[in-house]
Formats: structure tokens, C-alpha cells, sequence
């Protein structure tokens, strides 16, 4: 995060202890759902072994010249494979489909202002080293906006079946 700072960029910076990868989300939740959930999310989960991705790429959404998001990200296929078949099951029991392309990131940033130079950003990745993730579960969120930014409390734990 302390090689991304840049005076330009004006914004709320994400704290570590709120790093994760989003599969899908959800909105708001009713207790009946989260019954629902833990249903499909239990089997999904098993169905999984660990595995390891690589964060290897810094980008922003929607885009250079008007960025509201900072993020570091992968393009892994195991984890492209974990939020499709996540999706398909929450699909099956009554959520709604995504539908944008999925973008495994963490984010780092919620910008304000400013704009992006792309040279800015290819010197960042030029500093940046890759990293190594081990996803053993999938977690369930509750999140809470805040003047501060938002606050995430675990629900539950789904872990991989450890075969």
C-alpha cells in the first residue's frame, strides 16, 4: 500500500486487518437467506482443496482517468473457477447472477479524486512483487458502512475439504 501513495490520489485507504477476495456479493440478507446460504455454501466448499494463487497485478475500476477503486489483483483460474461455481450455486438457490465479468482483487483504496497516469501505474508494478495466497475457505462477510469506511465481521467459515 506505502508504494501506491501518491499525493494525486485523494481517498480512504483500506486497513489490512479488512484485506480479503470477494466471490460474490450479496447485499443485504435475511435470516432465511443466510440459511440458504450456509446450505449452498457448505457442499461448495467441500467440494474444494486448498490451493495457492499469486496477487500479481495492480489496477483500478472503472478506469484510469476517472478511478474510484485501487486494487491488486490475479488472474488466477482456480480462483475464476471458485466465484463461478459459487455463483452458479447461489444462483440455484434464488440469488441473483452477477453480471459483470468477475475480477479477483483486493482492495487497497476507495479514491475520491484524482486521475491515473498509466506510466504511474506501470512504474508501481515495476516495484511491485508478486505474492504468494494459500485459500483453505471461503468466508462469510457481514459488512457495515461506516464514515471511515466499511467494517467486516466474519459470519462463518466454510473450509475446503482437506482431502
Amino acid at each position: 500500500q506505502d508504494r501506491l501513495h501518491s499525493p494525486f490520489l485523494v481517498g480512504n485507504w483500506v486497513h489490512h486487518d479488512n484485506f480479503h477476495i470477494t466471490l460474490k456479493f450479496l447485499g443485504s440478507v435475511s435470516d432465511e437467506q443466510l440459511t440458504t446460504l450456509e446450505k449452498a455454501l457448505t457442499p461448495a466448499a467441500l467440494s474444494w482443496k486448498p490451493f495457492s494463487l499469486t496477487i500479481s497485478e495492480v489496477g483500478v475500476f472503472p478506469n484510469l482517468s476517472a478511478p474510484r477503486v485501487l486494487w491488486l489483483g490475479t488472474q488466477d483460474d482456480s480462483l475464476l473457477r471458485l466465484s463461478r461455481e459459487i455463483g452458479a450455486r447461489l444462483a440455484q438457490a434464488g440469488f441473483p447472477a452477477e453480471k459483470r465479468d468477475y475480477v479477483g482483487h483486493v482492495t487497497l483504496a476507495r479514491l475520491k479524486r484524482g486521475k491515473i497516469k498509466p506510466d504511474w501505474l506501470e512504474e508501481r508494478m515495476t516495484h511491485f512483487s508478486a505474492q504468494q495466497i494459500s485459500v483453505k475457505k471461503i468466508s462469510l462477510y457481514q459488512s457495515t458502512l461506516t464514515p471511515q469506511g466499511p467494517v467486516y465481521k466474519v459470519v462463518k467459515h466454510f473450509r475446503f475439504d482437506r482431502g
